[in-house]
């Protein structure tokens, strides 16, 4: 019995290093082929089947559509942030703008 305690814990210990973070994705990810497929004078239903509904809809601001995407990559201790804005004038795309994605370090962990 002490045997296979100690062989957990060996395991255990050893095992406790190889930690894996997966990515992770939040908010709308869209990919450069869909934004390609935008063009001026699109109505909104057929923004909504390329993009998908957007994120962020400010009830001031209804004419503009807000994509927003962050990921957290793997192990590379930063995120990435972009974000889409489309404008409307009479339901219709008048303006896109892209910001391209910024890397934003991540804060350090401290160990306890």
């Amino acid at each position: 019995m002490i045997r296979h305690l100690s062989l957990l814990l060996f395991f255990t210990i050893s095992l406790s290093g190889c930690l894996y973070k997966m990515d992770i994705h939040q908010g709308n990810v869209l990919d450069q082929e869909q934004i390609d497929k935008l063009q001026l004078g699109m109505d909104k239903n057929r923004v909504i089947s390329i993009l998908g509904s957007p994120q962020l809809t400010d009830p001031f601001h209804s004419q503009r559509w807000d994509y927003y995407s962050m990921s957290n990559l793997d192990n590379q201790n930063k995120k990435t942030v972009s974000l889409l804005t489309l404008h409307f004038e009479d339901n219709k795309v008048v303006e896109i703008l892209v910001e391209e994605p910024d890397d934003v370090p991540e804060k350090e962990e401290k160990e306890y």
